[in-house]
């Protein structure tokens, strides 16, 4: 069974109750982690799951928002005395920022898992998975290298945009899918406020023709 926990779906300023993107897909109690937003071991917590229980991260862009939690997990993991390795998926841009990150705050050596890097190309349907779930990716389009990802196991198919613009590569990834889910920076009038690099909501939520029958945003 397919089951999808949202840790955060806010921007990059989270308020009270919205917190920075994260999701936590979950297969088979098999679980990746897609970026790591702030407080990730305690929003993991309050699902009743120890950082432990993560078998990999897939980072889908270096902005500070989608990554900042990957040092603190890591930190984390030390300190309930895990040696496991931690597999992190991304663009070669990004993981270049965790491991920058990571021996910045001294997380690298022998008193700390260590983050085996696994390059992903910022082309159309790269496989990045093939396990208990399959799990392609294409570019967003968006102010860095980011991927889109479709996630897919025998119950459902799910597509998650990442931060971007509406773009032709994110929508083909979508077809069939049962749910998408888009980026949404704020409303058309809003815009400035957020950027030219997000969708507004107008833009998340039409329906362009490429998207097959079932899918829905």
């Amino acid at each position: 069974m397919l089951t999808v926990h949202v840790l955060g779906a806010g921007n990059g300023r989270p308020g009270a109750d919205r917190d920075t993107s994260g999701l936590l897909i979950d297969a088979g109690n098999r679980l990746t982690l897609v970026d790591c937003p702030g407080g990730v071991v305690s929003k993991l917590a309050r699902l009743g799951r120890a950082p432990e229980a993560v078998q990999r991260v897939i980072l889908t862009h270096d902005h500070v928002d989608h990554i900042y939690g990957l040092p603190h997990l890591i930190h984390a993991l030390a300190i309930g005395g895990s040696d496991r390795g931690v597999p992190v998926y991304g663009p070669r841009d990004t993981l270049a920022t965790v491991d920058a990150a990571l021996r910045a705050y001294g997380l690298v050596g022998p008193d700390y898992p260590a983050v085996v890097n696994h390059v992903v190309a910022v082309e159309p349907m790269t496989t990045v998975l093939e396990e208990e779930v399959h799990i392609v990716a294409s570019p967003a389009r968006h102010s860095r290298p980011t991927l889109a990802l479709r996630v897919e196991c025998a119950e459902a198919v799910l597509g998650l945009s990442s931060d971007t613009l509406p773009c032709t590569e994110t929508q083909r990834l979508c077809v069939d899918a049962d749910i998408m889910l888009h980026d949404c920076g704020g409303l058309d009038a809003d815009r400035a406020s957020f950027g030219a690099h997000h969708a507004s909501a107008a833009e998340a939520g039409r329906r362009p023709e490429v998207l097959a029958r079932r899918s829905s945003i």
